[in-house]
C-alpha cells in the first residue's frame, strides 16, 4: 500500500487496545447476564428494564415494595 507511510505508527497498538477493551466489555456483559439469570428479578428486568436493589428480601417484603411503586 502506498499510503502506509501516512498511517500513525501506533495504529496497530490502538487497534489491539480497542480489541482488548471490547473483550472486557463482552465479559462484563456476560457476567451481568449470568447475575440477572440467577436472581429473582430477571423477569422483572426484562419487562420493566429496572433491577430490584435488594435481592435478599423475603417475598412478602418484595410484594409490599412492588405495591408501593
Amino acid at each position: 500500500m502506498a499510503n502506509e507511510e501516512y498511517l500513525p505508527v501506533d495504529l496497530m497498538s490502538a487497534d489491539e487496545e480497542a480489541g482488548k477493551l471490547l473483550l472486557k466489555a463482552i465479559a462484563l456483559l456476560e457476567e451481568a447476564q449470568t447475575i440477572l439469570h440467577s436472581t429473582c428479578c430477571y423477569s422483572e428486568f426484562l419487562t420493566t428494564g429496572t433491577i430490584v436493589r435488594s435481592l435478599e428480601l423475603k417475598p412478602q417484603v418484595q410484594s409490599v415494595q412492588r405495591r408501593q411503586r
